[in-house]
């Protein structure tokens, strides 16, 4: 077999099977990051100016081959409830459900996750807010191990002469599947320091108690998923009558791998609301960069360094859409002299940039109009 193609293999292997169990292995993300509020933190929950919201993103990563190496859609569906009877507060309640498939699945996982939150008004006219989120459900990972690719261990240089890496005869011990009951919390806190600027922030704890993945029987593969802190800010500015400028950042971790998105979207008022409410139509524009200082130690490869990532919505009666293009600023590199030969996977990736597609869409209902309406921020974009 040839080396290079080896290491792609053993890349390949740790990435999807052996990802997923690792402290290196991070959870979904998006771009569009805010389109996507249950996912981003369950302080979110609710978090609209209406009584119900429904969400949907679809992420589409790595597709030179012809078909996404990963493949990523989610939909949520929340409320916001007993405005008016809580004064200046409100009650959030939703539900999210997504799967992530990776190595055009190989490796997928279904989550479905309940959340509730509680957003507390402060000041005279509600112009600061905080919010307390909790969320709580499922997991469920399955894996495909006849999609598996093994060199017999790729090197004999393991304990004792024996193989250094999984081989095709440890098949038959790998678990199909397995689930497990997963927690997540989340603070968020916006305050209006003028009439036409808005400053958020907020935090997310995820993997509140450190389920165990296991797709081996072997009792050394047993890890604990690894806690993700998520910290993402921002400003919603009204630079005038008819442009909105949103500014934000996002960082995020998981065990030693990290994830840094910042950037900048303007929107432009196509039409006002009548009613001098926020329910205008307008058209956005944004550029965003991402860096993730991504190492694979055992492979002496990196991945993921930078992207800029252009972005465009559109929202027109409380209805809104997305979409992203996440362009890498260097072409992939598996390798430790960053060739990638052979046939098949490996050959119709090299050189290529891997790119990422996402489209979003959201509806936010109002079923009636309360006698005391709360107002509740919801960034965007």
């Amino acid at each position: 077999m040839n080396l290079n193609l080896q290491k792609v293999k053993l890349l390949a292997l740790i990435l999807f099977i052996y990802g997923s169990m690792s402290i290196y292995a991070q959870d979904i993300h998006f771009s569009q990051y805010y389109a996507s509020p249950l996912t981003l933190n369950p302080a979110l929950t609710g978090k609209f100016n209406g009584q119900y919201r429904i969400s949907g993103i679809y992420r589409s990563q790595w597709a030179p081959a012809g078909s996404p190496l990963f493949m990523t859609p989610a939909l949520a569906v929340d409320g916001s409830l007993f405005k008016g009877l809580l004064k200046k507060d409100a009650v959030g309640v939703g539900l999210v459900l997504f799967t992530d498939r990776q190595n055009k699945a190989t490796l997928v996982q279904y989550q479905i996750l309940g959340s509730l939150a509680y957003h507390k008004g402060l000041g005279a006219n509600n112009g600061t807010q905080i919010s307390l989120g909790f969320q709580g459900g499922y997991v469920l990972k399955q894996l495909n191990s006849a999609k598996l690719q093994f060199g017999d261990g790729f090197a004999l240089g393991g304990v004792g002469g024996g193989y250094e890496y999984t081989t095709s005869a440890e098949i038959a011990t790998l678990k199909n599947k397995f689930g497990y009951f997963n927690m997540n919390a989340g603070l968020f806190v916006n305050s209006r320091i003028s009439k036409s600027a808005v400053i958020y922030g907020g935090y997310s704890f995820n993997n509140l108690g450190r389920p165990v993945e296991q797709f081996s029987s072997a009792t050394i593969d047993k890890v604990g998923v690894a806690w993700r802190h998520v910290v993402h800010v921002g400003a919603e500015v009204d630079a005038t009558k008819k442009i909105v400028l949103i500014p934000g950042v996002l960082w995020q971790m998981q065990a030693k791998a990290q994830e840094l998105n910042f950037g900048i979207t303007a929107g432009y008022h196509i039409k006002l609301d009548p009613n001098g409410g926020t329910d205008h139509t307008t058209v956005f524009l944004g550029l965003w960069n991402r860096m993730t200082p991504n190492y694979i130690s055992s492979a002496k490869a990196k991945y993921g360094e930078e992207s800029i990532i252009p972005k465009i919505g559109l929202e027109i009666n409380r209805i809104r859409f997305g979409a992203a293009l996440d362009i890498p600023l260097s072409k992939i590199s598996l390798t430790k002299n960053g060739i990638v030969s052979g046939t098949g996977l490996a050959a119709s990736y090299k050189g290529n940039r891997p790119l990422a597609f996402e489209i979003s869409l959201a509806y936010v209902g109002r079923t009636f109009t309360p006698k005391e309406n709360i107002y509740l921020f919801n960034p965007r974009f």
